[in-house]
């Protein structure tokens, strides 16, 4: 029998939280997201906008727009001067070429001086569906916006790019080459994500995103865990806030939910209505 992770019941399957603060009387709420555009992903569109008004702060796992002034692209970048030919084998690096191109029409040498992580992403952004604009986090940012929010960041931008330089390049090489060698099983698990993710299940969201972080599971989960449940618990006992942050966050041991309820946050699921279709985009 697989193992449900605290706080989640099988019949109170959901990505989205009540939270209320002791020093405050309005809740806020907590929203497990994909970045995706695919519009399995906006199931929830509807509720979220009605609870995100009635919010007055906004919080996404970094303040975007600061984002885009901070980044440096060579942040997305191999190091000066090196290129994909120069860590992967000559015959291996075409025979890798040949396969995203034809399964992806993703041409490698276009991408010679990108980080393998952000080519996998890319890569991830083919095999799903482009149903709307702008991802689901970066959507609820706009509308948060659009709706006169207050716009928060939970991590700084400079955390976001410290975590990536803690993502050795041998690691990201080893994910590019294996989606290489196993394209079906990539789209697979790409799509069973997407409907794992509709229906809420977080006992196999938070398993499927242990596995996807493997060894850097401390680093790229756990320790970011603990530094967003001290900011959220802080951000909500002055003010109600709407949360998104990634689902795979939420959920475990270790996750935001259960380090939040230990700092005297309640926390309570808001059943999702897996029958109510997403709003078609404009």
């Amino acid at each position: 029998m697989r193992q449900v992770p605290y706080g989640v019941k099988k019949k109170k399957q959901t990505v989205l939280w009540e939270l209320r603060h002791p020093a405050q009387t309005q809740p806020s709420w907590l929203l497990g997201t994909m970045h995706v555009r695919d519009n399995r992903a906006f199931r929830l569109e509807k509720r979220v906008r009605e609870l995100l008004e009635s919010c007055t702060a906004f919080a996404a796992e970094y303040h975007l727009e600061a984002g885009a002034r901070l980044f440096d692209p060579r942040a997305f970048s191999l190091p000066e001067g090196k290129r994909l030919q120069d860590f992967i084998p000559p015959r291996k690096y075409q025979k890798l070429r040949r396969i995203l191109l034809k399964a992806f029409q993703l041409d490698l040498d276009l991408y010679n001086r990108t980080l393998p992580i952000f080519i996998v992403h890319e890569l991830s952004n083919r095999v799903l569906k482009e149903d709307r604009a702008w991802p689901l986090d970066e959507f609820l940012w706009n509308l948060a916006r659009s709706l006169g929010k207050e716009m928060l960041g939970i991590e700084t931008p400079e955390e976001q790019l410290e975590i990536l330089s803690k993502v050795p390049l041998e690691y990201q090489l080893r994910e590019l080459l294996h989606i290489g060698r196993h394209v079906k099983k990539f789209r697979h698990n790409l799509h069973h994500l997407a409907e794992v993710y509709v229906e809420g299940d977080l006992a196999r969201l938070h398993k499927m995103a242990r596995k996807s972080a493997g060894a850097l599971r401390k680093t790229l989960l756990l320790e970011r865990n603990y530094i967003m449940s001290r900011r959220i618990e802080r951000l909500i006992a002055e003010r109600s806030v709407f949360i998104a942050v990634g689902v795979g966050h939420l959920s475990g041991g270790k996750g935001i939910l259960r380090l939040l309820k230990k700092k005297g946050v309640q926390v309570r699921p808001v059943p999702m209505n897996l029958a109510e279709p997403p709003t078609t985009p404009p």
